[in-house]
């Protein structure tokens, strides 16, 4: 499939200048559809144009079935600028609902932009922390999400992924958080492979808040795909199809 070239658009969000682009299904014509689809933060690989929109692409392409897809860069990717912190902070004392707050009011004002140009569902897709994120925006009767497809939500996992800096306040942040969405959330989980290192308290923390959610491993993985940490972008439809409220 040749990649299509998306409308680029420039997002003003509480001081940051946030990178946008707008994929459509049918050139020239809008979906009533959109997919706003967001980032787990990573290093500065993804700081330049477009690099992540290529590395997502089969996952674009894929919602590019069902809507359109607006791809919103944050903090470190694309060409967005001044755009807020989403640290936690300290392990000892992470502020996890701070970081998925800041996260959630790009998100949010991203959606909002849609929605201006005539978008009658907005629906939030992304995974990590910036499945946090969404969850901060969707809170509340003023969002403009009108659905959140959510894979793996967390944060705060150690870099060997064996443990979670402060796992109840990390839970306690994700509960708060549900407690005030009032739009349905659909979940994908990744769960550990016997024998792999994968955090306990998160499993626990997922068991607890998301009990309907469905789940894929590693090994659900393509053989052609080394890194199984993008799944979510690169073979979409392994958690996709397993989306569950």
């Amino acid at each position: 499939h040749s990649f299509k070239r998306p409308e680029i658009i420039r997002v003003a969000s509480e001081g940051a200048n946030l990178d946008t682009r707008l994929y459509l299904q049918q050139k020239g014509k809008q979906a009533d559809r959109v997919f706003v689809l967001s980032h787990s933060p990573a290093g500065g690989t993804f700081a330049r144009p477009l690099t992540y929109d290529l590395m997502a692409y089969p996952l674009i392409q894929e919602l590019l079935k069902q809507g359109d897809v607006l791809v919103a860069h944050r903090r470190g990717f694309g060409e967005t600028t001044n755009a807020n912190d989403e640290s936690f902070g300290a392990c000892k004392e992470p502020d996890y609902l701070n970081a998925a707050i800041n996260t959630g009011i790009h998100l949010e004002d991203a959606a909002r932009m849609v929605e201006r140009r005539g978008y009658t569902q907005v629906i939030g897709v992304g995974n990590g922390s910036a499945a946090l994120g969404f969850l901060a925006a969707a809170r509340g009767e003023k969002t403009t999400f009108t659905e959140l497809w959510l894979d793996s939500p967390q944060n705060g996992v150690d870099l060997d992924g064996t443990k979670v800096c402060q796992p109840n306040i990390l839970s306690s942040a994700i509960e708060q958080m549900l407690a005030k969405v009032k739009v349905p959330v659909k979940v994908a989980l990744r769960r550990p492979e016997k024998g792999s290192s994968f955090p306990k308290e998160l499993e626990t923390i997922w068991n607890d808040l998301f009990p309907k959610a469905g789940s894929y491993t590693r090994a659900d993985k393509p053989t052609w795909l080394d890194e199984p940490t993008w799944i979510f972008e690169l073979a979409p439809d392994i958690w996709l199809s397993r989306l569950a409220n």
